[in-house]
């Protein structure tokens, strides 16, 4: 049993394949649009939803799991203490953390709180968005600078050395599938720093939400490039798992 809790809405990037706000804005980047933070719920109220939560599901003998998203959760000093308020109190009652993240801020989230974050090393995964290690291919997904990636594989690898489990999550879209090598090339660098895994996601459209559009010609093309992921990194040794949290 698990219980989601979006702990923002605003993002620090602006993502191809991310929906917009209800004003048609997409909600990160360079012209961020900032959501009103008086339409979000207090964090009494979402400390109290979590610890009543966690408390209930182990009365029915299950461990629960709570993953922490956004937005992006540690974007800003505002959503970095939400979101220590939260894994505060989750810490006490659940099996499994799952904190999603650009990577961006994380280090400097973890100098908020050390202890809290150093707490959290056994039940916490931290799923880091990377899509590419290209920094053209990365400035056109993530609508930010190609600088950027080198903060991101630099978070990565700081939290993978304080000896957080991460696993990274990609976006299979035509952009990064043009060469089946750019993404190898992350499954390199998740094994070179020791992370758990990488999860590749299609495109989802959000109910409609995502600019973001692919022909059925690209869609076919971009189905034809995951097969030879899969049959490239079969041959290459890796294993398929089950994933842990859909």
């Amino acid at each position: 049993p698990s219980l989601v809790i979006n702990i923002c809405a605003d993002c620090n990037m602006n993502c191809l394949y991310c929906p917009e706000d209800s004003d048609g804005h997409k909600i990160g980047g360079e012209n961020l649009h900032y959501i009103c933070k008086e339409d979000y719920c207090d964090i009494y109220s979402v400390k109290q939803l979590v610890e009543k939560f966690g408390n209930h599901i182990k009365r029915h003998n299950e461990k629960p799991v709570l993953r922490i998203t956004g937005g992006e959760p540690l974007f800003g000093s505002e959503n970095i203490k939400r979101t220590l308020e939260v894994l505060k109190v989750a810490k006490r009652d659940f099996g499994r953390i799952v904190l999603c993240t650009n990577g961006l801020s994380f280090e400097m989230a973890y100098g908020y709180d050390t202890k809290v974050w150093d707490s959290l090393k056994r039940t916490l995964l931290l799923k880091i968005s990377l899509d590419t290690l290209d920094e053209d291919k990365f400035q056109l997904l993530t609508g930010t600078k190609a600088w950027n990636l080198e903060k991101v594989k630099r978070a990565i690898i700081f939290a993978a050395n304080k000896g957080f489990k991460i696993e990274l999550n990609v976006v299979a879209t035509k952009e990064n599938l043009s060469d089946v090598n750019d993404v190898l090339n992350l499954f390199g660098f998740a094994v070179a720093h020791e992370l758990v895994g990488i999860k590749i996601l299609t495109v989802n459209d959000f109910g409609g939400n995502v600019t973001y559009e692919q022909s059925e010609a690209e869609q076919t093309y971009v189905s034809t490039q995951l097969g030879l992921l899969i049959n490239e990194l079969l041959c290459r040794g890796f294993e398929e798992r089950g994933v842990f949290l859909n």
